[in-house]
């Protein structure tokens, strides 16, 4: 199945403590749409989401990343 990613970045000095991921398409494919993985990178700067289809569909989609970001402690 095809898959796509997507990544939230937090500005400078800030650090990813929460987040998640929105899939966008035509209603035909959101039934076949599944968050794989949604997890901040190692060093807190960004968060990463993959999604893919399944059963693969010729339908035109996106996965979103969004960041909760919050200022890294001294």
């Amino acid at each position: 199945a095809n898959a796509k990613s997507a990544i939230a970045e937090c500005p400078a000095g800030k650090v990813a403590v929460g987040g998640g991921a929105r899939t966008a398409g035509p209603a035909t494919v959101q039934d076949v749409l599944a968050v794989e993985t949604s997890y901040p990178f190692s060093d807190g700067s960004a968060w990463h989401v993959i999604a893919h289809e399944q059963p693969a569909t010729g339908e035109v989609w996106r996965v979103e990343a969004h960041a909760i970001c919050a200022t890294r402690a001294p």
